[in-house]
């Protein structure tokens, strides 16, 4: 059985000149404190993910929770900061709800980069990941982060050199199992995504579009949008996969 992947980082570089960078200055000016504890909260909830996150209510409602005496009215007001400041990228906030920045990229690509090299695009990129230089931020449903095998440290030799072509349907076969032993991330979220992994088998969706919903869903959490696309889905509606994406 295939080894279980991990998405998202255990640590990452924090600038020891974080607070006197002028977007940072900025929201500490107008919100104090508070502004610069989103701002920090932000970048962990995305590194812990991998290198960018769908800004929705489940999210928010989950980081005012660790942030007290923040509103969700105040928490939006910080983002909407950030994002005209640039402090995140402004096209993918507003065409699709994501929170991320070539700088964030550039560090998440650097510290996985002894990781097993996937030859995949990745998406909503605004850098090149890897030697891979196809942005799928050009094409966003054309796939999902899929950078990690192990730890940060190690690298599976094997797949950087395998010793043979596998048989045919071996390599599905290995495909799927590395969805199921996904490693979920530890932040106490209830989640179904056995479930998630279940029904998107049986809409017939494909590995690809299995992998962008995975994350847009948040791994199948309970109560997000995901499952009430689900309840949408007839037999009229011929590619559930894009259909799923285009509501996420």
């Amino acid at each position: 059985m295939a080894r279980p992947n991990k998405i998202g980082l255990d640590y990452f570089p924090f600038d020891v000149d974080f607070f006197n960078d002028e977007k940072i200055g900025a929201v500490s000016g107008e919100f104090g404190i508070k502004g610069e504890l989103a701002c920090i909260k932000l970048l962990c909830a995305i590194y812990r993910q991998g290198y960018f996150i769908l800004w929705n209510e489940m999210l928010q409602m989950k980081l005012i929770k660790e942030l007290p005496g923040v509103s969700a009215d105040l928490l939006n007001n910080i983002v909407s900061r950030l994002v005209r400041w640039d402090f995140f990228d402004k096209d993918l906030f507003e065409k699709s709800g994501i929170l991320t920045s070539k700088g964030i990229q550039r560090r998440y690509f650097e510290i996985t980069k002894r990781r097993a090299n996937r030859e995949d695009d990745f998406p909503y990129l605004l850098v090149s990941a890897y030697n891979n230089s196809v942005s799928a931020y050009i094409n966003p449903t054309s796939s999902v982060v899929n950078v990690c095998n192990n730890s940060q440290s190690k690298v599976n030799k094997s797949k950087l050199n395998p010793p043979s072509i596998p048989p045919p349907g071996k390599m599905e076969e290995e495909e799927k199992l590395n969805f199921y032993d996904l490693e979920l991330p530890n932040d106490c979220v209830k989640r179904n995504y056995k479930g998630l992994l279940e029904k998107l088998r049986e809409f017939g969706c494909n590995d690809n579009e299995i992998k962008q919903i995975i994350l847009l869903s948040n791994y199948g959490e309970i109560g997000g949008n995901v499952w009430k696309i689900f309840k949408e889905i007839n037999s009229g509606i011929k590619m559930p996969g894009k259909f799923i994406l285009s509501r996420l």
